[in-house]
């Protein structure tokens, strides 16, 4: 910050100090911030009060408070006050203020934008009394969002249900196969968006000798994703393309499959945290060769049901029903063990139910016991 700002940070803090109720400043060299990734701001701390290596925050939006987590930096010299940084959440977007959580303090306020729509305000040539002078803010350049990110949550869950003691694990991730500033994005727009996901789900055994993996579904699919901005405490996207899944075995146990999908689905946003999201997903089936009466089970469609707190629980219900009737339904919920910083990765306690038929490709046309386990997940 320049020496004005600096002397209208000391003059509020005196003000405020006089007037019996110390404020704590908030400033950032930029005005803008994006999604998904951490900003730096100042926080002038008021006469007597000591800078705490954490500060609880909230982020407000359209009404919506999201808290967030200050982490205090070493300290820099030539700045006014002691420098914090923060993660802006992923799904954030349009004026955003920032304020501390429990303590009296001032408002910052930020346009949280895309990375490319800060890179352009950055690049743009700037009146020459605002970069003139040691007071000018300096420029900040965007950091892109991570092409690598979680896809379906990854977790291990464990119980025991008709005398079978087994665990189910599942790995995911998608990458992102263009750069939204790269050569195709500027000839082809919209292909940005283009991802190549990988999903791999093992059932686990317990009950026998030597406990081995009862079954495996490989998952890679190519899929396009497209999120809306948020208006009115709502958020559509859809999210549609083609995938491939495959148990990896031979002869009779082989079992494999190929659809084309659309997912659309729609989030509210309910206040303080809370939200409720509904996604569909109907398919097509271009090879069933392995397992063709498939669709008796599985049928051409599923919904997911998705509520809770990001702050803590969060249950997603998933259920699917064949041609014939017999579907499946699973339940899971996940409470938050400890606060998420520097990514969307955190740590919760599990809770996993699942009922009916197929919960793997080797058991598409059996039903088994219902099963609940309990576990870890690292993405939910």
């Amino acid at each position: 910050m320049g020496r004005l700002s600096i002397a209208f940070s000391v003059l509020m803090l005196l003000c405020g100090a006089a007037s019996g109720a110390p404020t704590w400043l908030l400033a950032s060299d930029s005005p803008r911030a994006v999604p998904g990734m951490p900003l730096e701001v100042s926080v002038i701390v008021p006469p007597g009060e000591e800078a705490p290596p954490a500060l609880n925050a909230v982020l407000t939006a359209e009404g919506r408070r999201q808290p967030v987590l200050l982490l205090r930096l070493a300290a820099v010299a030539g700045t006014a006050g002691q420098r914090y940084q923060v993660k802006v959440p992923a799904d954030l977007s349009g004026l955003v203020t920032l304020s501390l959580d429990g303590r009296p303090s001032s408002q910052l306020l930020l346009a949280v934008e895309p990375a490319s729509a800060v890179a352009q305000a950055v690049a743009a040539p700037q009146p020459a009394a605002a970069t003139a002078g040691p007071s000018a803010a300096p420029a900040v350049a965007a950091v892109p969002t991570p092409s690598l990110q979680p896809h379906d949550p990854m977790y291990l869950v464990a119980g025991r249900s008709g005398g079978d003691a087994t665990a189910r694990f599942q790995l995911s991730f998608k990458y992102r196969l263009f750069d939204p500033d790269g050569l195709a994005a500027n000839f082809i727009p919209g292909v940005e968006r283009l991802y190549f996901g990988y999903t791999q789900t093992a059932l686990w055994d317990w009950s026998r000798d030597s406990r081995p993996f009862r079954d495996t579904t490989y998952n890679p699919s190519l899929f396009y994703d497209w999120i809306g901005a948020a208006a009115n405490g709502m958020r559509v996207g859809v999210r549609g393309g083609y995938e491939h899944a495959s148990n990896g075995k031979d002869a009779a146990s082989s079992r494999s499959i190929d659809i084309l999908f659309v997912r659309p689905s729609a989030r509210f946003d309910l206040g303080e945290g809370n939200f409720v999201e509904v996604a569909p997903r109907v398919w097509t089936y271009l090879d069933r060769e392995d397992n063709p009466d498939i669709a008796r089970y599985r049928g051409f469609a599923d919904l997911s049901l998705r509520a809770g707190d990001d702050r803590g629980v969060v249950g997603t219900l998933l259920l699917r029903r064949g041609t014939d009737g017999k579907g499946a339904g699973q339940l899971d919920l996940s409470y938050r063990l400890k606060r998420s910083l520097f990514s969307d990765v955190g740590g919760f306690f599990h809770i996993q139910y699942f009922t009916g038929y197929g919960e793997s490709l080797l058991d598409y046309d059996q039903r088994r016991h219902p099963q609940l386990r309990f576990g870890f997940s690292v993405v939910r």
